[in-house]
């Protein structure tokens, strides 16, 4: 059977709240390990590189409708993952970082209640619009 006859698992209206956060991390937890692990003054321009590149994805998180709730999710993931690099710079750290995975689920379900209410709010107008809209 193709690919193509199947049926998607999920629903494109839920694609882009469950990818978000885990998208998210993936391009931001190495940035916030390594502005920790780059101390050294022969390393500044790399650790700043690493800084304005979270920088630029923490605003990206407050962007597009994401609200309040998704990007102060991803910025205290992100301070997690540098304080734990930055206290513990060994390998347990780095297989405890699954651990925030939890916080990763606290980010979607903020998604995916702003995007509920924003559908309860549009099913309320067109009822308030009745009939003649």
């Amino acid at each position: 059977m193709s690919s193509e006859n199947r049926a998607p698992d999920i629903p494109a209206q839920l694609a882009r709240p469950l990818s978000e956060p885990f998208a998210f991390a993936l391009l931001t937890w190495p940035a916030a390990a390594a502005a920790m692990h780059w101390s050294s003054a022969d390393d500044l321009a790399w650790r700043v590189a690493a800084l304005l590149w979270l920088a630029l994805f923490h605003f990206a998180a407050y962007g597009r409708g994401r609200g309040a709730a998704f990007g102060n999710t991803m910025l205290l993931m992100s301070g997690v993952v540098a304080w734990a690099w930055g206290s513990f710079p060994e390998g347990s750290t780095l297989a405890a970082f699954p651990v925030l995975l939890i916080g990763l689920h606290g980010a979607q379900r903020a998604l995916l209640r702003r995007q509920h209410a924003a559908i309860g709010t549009l099913h309320a107008a067109v009822e308030d619009a009745g009939p003649s809209a």
